[in-house]
């Protein structure tokens, strides 16, 4: 419900992308596909200039994290 429909779009592209070298040891492959959603996510971000948008995102994700460990 956080992201529009256009970063919804590239989340998902990066998070079907697929892996040349493998997942690594400590992550399943569910985890490793997120991580990689969300890379490709912040990276469009960063890259179109979009960094309040980002700094939001990043912040609700931390306060999920921080929820999430309570």
């Amino acid at each position: 419900p956080l992201l529009t429909e256009e970063e919804m779009g590239y989340y998902r592209r990066g998070r079907n992308a697929h892996a040349h070298h493998g997942v690594p040891k400590n992550a399943t492959h569910e985890q490793y596909a997120k991580a990689t959603g969300l890379e490709a996510l912040v990276g469009y971000l960063y890259l179109s200039g979009q960094e309040q948008r980002l700094q939001c995102l990043m912040e609700q994700i931390v306060l999920a994290h921080e929820e999430e460990a309570h």
